[in-house]
C-alpha cells in the first residue's frame, strides 16, 4: 500500500520524493498501448521486475519472492483495485 497506494494508482511520490509509482490497477496494466500486461506478465513483473517487453522495471520496484498461491492472491487483489 505504501508505494502504489490503497487504490493502486501510484500518485504519491516515494523514494525520497522523486519516484512516482505507476498505476497498477488491472485496467491500466492490461490496456497499455505498447505492451499490455497479461496475468502472467503481471506475475513476472512482481517476481522478476520485468515488463512484457522484457525490459527491466525501475530499480525502485522490489522483486518479490512469492509462492504461486501468494502470486495468484496478489493478482486477484490487483483485479479488485
Amino acid at each position: 500500500f505504501n508505494c502504489h497506494g490503497v487504490e493502486g494508482k501510484g500518485v504519491v511520490p516515494v523514494m525520497m520524493g522523486y519516484t512516482v509509482p505507476e498505476d497498477i490497477t488491472y485496467v491500466s496494466l492490461t490496456t497499455e498501448e505498447e505492451h499490455p500486461y497479461t496475468d502472467e506478465d503481471i506475475k513476472t513483473a512482481i517476481k522478476d521486475g520485468l515488463e512484457p517487453s522484457g525490459e527491466s522495471l525501475s530499480p525502485t520496484m522490489p522483486r518479490w519472492q512469492m509462492s504461486e498461491k501468494d502470486l495468484n492472491d496478489t493478482l486477484a487483489y490487483i483485479k479488485d483495485l
